[in-house]
């Protein structure tokens, strides 16, 4: 079996901990952008709390591009 050869179960595994990953990243980059204008103005928690819907919201909407690409795809033959 060669390096580059993957198992198509650990190839998924990964793409779904990319994916859970990059909306934790996300919406933990917009928390501290939020946190870091309240600091700045002193408007403690407005901007923290909408920097936190802002990231889940763009997070979701990853997620539902993600699954949407996933669906479309052909399955694998076993």
């Amino acid at each position: 079996m060669r390096k580059n050869d993957k198992n198509p179960e650990q190839s998924s595994f990964m793409s779904y901990l990319g994916l859970g990953l990059n909306i934790a990243i996300t919406i933990l980059i917009f928390v501290m952008i939020g946190y870091f204008v309240d600091k700045k103005f002193s408007t403690i928690p407005i901007f923290t709390i909408t920097g936190s819907v802002a990231g889940f919201l763009t997070g979701m909407s990853t997620l539902y591009k993600t699954i949407k690409q996933v669906s479309h795809r052909k399955p694998l033959k076993q």
